[in-house]
């Protein structure tokens, strides 16, 4: 089992056409959906005093998410409208009004480097506080960002070096270019693994030794919100369960070298296993509404429209 640690961005998702709240953020989704893979998983935001933070709480409670450090305050529970047209999700108005208030702490992310965590994953949405951002790269643990689609070089450049596995979404690119981007994050700016997502092309992976591709497995969509944090999350988890299996036979006298022809071979197929489940993963996730459902009706004095 893996333990990984979420903190990061949130905000509910409000489906105008149906009438329909619904759980959300990148790092809620990706709580929830590890949770829901069978492993650990801990949430850290800032949500309000409000019926939509319950939901956001209530909501992965119900998954089994350990939300006991997510803080409550006093604010507007951030919130994004949503319509969906032919299966593909459309951003509306949106309100970030408690995350901007009580940003990511260093205390937030320590608390992920204390023994009990695998390790930790974040979103470049997130809001943080002087030295948040850092902290991640100050320990041994894994740090995983999803970078979205709003990345840059320079972003990039700076986040290798405090995150050890930067996710990026690649749609705009082409897959040489892609492979270009994801080869700069390991062999030039220091990341261990990269990850880029293609949408419908596919994914690939690098990991400093081989380009892995796997492509994406159709179905009759719904509704594409969270199905790329579904990838990710199941991505994750079956790739670093299989890499602590395989780093806990390194150990000892006789341990297997990281080099040896069998260990360079499982990790290939570990890879090649994580991207395939992680592919259908997101394609089962197309097929319902919202992040990973527990939608409740939307009533309009549930938001504050004046809110930021």
């Amino acid at each position: 089992m893996v333990r990984v640690y979420c903190v990061g961005d949130n905000n509910v998702d409000i489906y105008l056409h149906t009438g329909t709240v619904y759980p959300g953020g990148s790092c809620v989704n990706v709580a929830a959906a590890v949770s829901q893979c069978g492993h650990k998983a801990a949430f850290v935001s800032t949500v309000g005093n409000d019926r939509l933070g319950d939901l956001q709480a209530d909501s992965l409670r119900a998954v089994g998410v350990d939300v006991s450090h997510l803080h409550r305050i006093d604010a507007q529970t951030p919130w994004c409208f949503i319509t969906v047209k032919d299966g593909e999700r459309i951003f509306g108005r949106n309100c970030v009004q408690a995350r901007r208030e009580l940003p990511i702490s260093v205390e937030d992310v320590r608390r992920g480097q204390n023994g009990e965590w695998d390790l930790l994953y974040t979103c470049s949405d997130a809001f943080y506080a002087p030295g948040a951002i850092e902290q991640f790269g100050r320990s041994d643990y894994p740090a995983v960002c999803d970078f979205t689609t709003r990345w840059t070089e320079e972003s990039l450049r700076e986040g290798c070096r405090h995150f050890s596995h930067p996710y990026l979404s690649c749609e705009q690119l082409t897959e040489a270019q892609v492979q270009q981007l994801l080869g700069r994050c390991v062999d030039e700016w220091g990341a261990k693994l990269a990850v880029g997502t293609m949408g419908m092309r596919g994914s690939m992976v690098y990991n400093g030794r081989k380009f892995y591709r796997q492509k994406a497995y159709p179905v009759q969509t719904v509704d594409t919100l969270g199905a790329g944090d579904s990838f990710l999350a199941t991505f994750t988890v079956c790739y670093f369960d299989g890499l602590k299996l395989l780093r806990s036979w390194q150990t000892g006298e006789q341990g297997i070298r990281a080099d040896s022809e069998g260990f360079l071979a499982c990790e290939d197929r570990l890879i090649e296993k994580s991207l395939a489940f992680a592919a259908l993963r997101a394609a089962r996730t197309c097929q319902d509404y919202g992040g990973f459902g527990h939608g409740i009706p939307f009533e309009k004095e549930m938001i504050d429209e004046t809110a930021i």
